[in-house]
């Protein structure tokens, strides 16, 4: 019974606190806004709702996704210790998670919410020949 608590413990280090998440929502709103503002023409009410929840969510799938992931290197790899190794070592595992991250919600945006492909469409079999 002791490793699972001492497990549940170390798992608790590694999820973001309560003032992150509220930084991360209001940084999310603020960037989906912008873009939803500057690049957008002028939809009805309800699509744009729609494309505003759809940013709002993408931003915060990839702003929490990165976040856990700073949280976990900083617990493995302190900053202070090594510097170039924590800095190849983020930017390769930057660019793995955020990649699995954008294929996911995309995803969800284009599959399951929009229905404008199935998922045989958007994973098909023959990607890797």
């Amino acid at each position: 019974m002791i490793p699972l608590i001492k497990a549940n413990f170390e798992l608790n280090k590694m999820i973001m606190k309560r003032k992150e998440i509220i930084t991360l929502f209001w940084v999310s709103m603020a960037v989906s806004m912008f873009f939803l503002f500057c690049f957008y023409e002028r939809q009805e009410s309800g699509k744009l709702f729609i494309y505003h929840s759809d940013l709002h969510d993408l931003f915060f799938c990839i702003g929490w996704g990165n976040g856990l992931l700073n949280n976990f290197l900083n617990k493995k790899i302190p900053w202070s210790e090594a510097t170039t190794k924590r800095a190849v070592i983020s930017i390769v595992s930057i660019v793995v998670v955020n990649f699995i991250l954008v294929y996911f919600c995309n995803y969800i945006n284009f599959v399951l919410i929009q229905k404008g492909a199935t998922t045989e469409e958007f994973f098909p079999e023959n990607t890797i020949t």
